[in-house]
């Protein structure tokens, strides 16, 4: 499965952007990338953005996805995770699932705007970039 992975704010906000279809071994290898970024944030919490949207199969096995997923969010600096844009019904509800599955920081909304809106209430250290980003896409 391809994926892009970028600071949208350097050090703070980590955005995923996930394309087609993906398999367990994906997943393993994005938690790792993940988390050398954050390694090398000087930030108490870091964000992730997880655009969805292009995403096609996924694993079904919720129990597999937590799995792999367990390592990144067994880190104290995560911060939010928030995942956007899937019209994939199956796709949103595991996403969903997944996330609640960690008890903290994890939502699920419909767009990009929404991701960012929501994340500006959260976070008053990245609120004006965050408006910013807003008012300028």
């Amino acid at each position: 499965m391809p994926y892009d992975m970028t600071w949208l704010i350097e050090d703070a906000i980590i955005h995923e952007k996930l394309y087609g279809d993906f398999e367990i071994t994906d997943i393993h290898v994005m938690v790792v990338a993940a988390k050398q970024m954050i390694a090398q944030s000087n930030r108490d919490k870091v964000h992730l953005l997880v655009d969805v949207a292009d995403v096609g199969k996924i694993p079904l096995s919720v129990r597999e996805i937590a799995s792999e997923t367990m390592e990144l969010y067994r880190d104290e600096r995560i911060g939010w995770t928030i995942a956007y844009g899937s019209k994939n019904k199956v796709v949103r509800m595991v996403a969903t699932i997944v996330l609640q599955l960690f008890k903290g920081r994890q939502v699920v909304v419909n767009t990009e705007a929404d991701a960012l809106t929501f994340l500006a209430k959260q976070d008053d250290q990245l609120a004006a970039q965050l408006n910013d980003l807003l008012n300028n896409s």
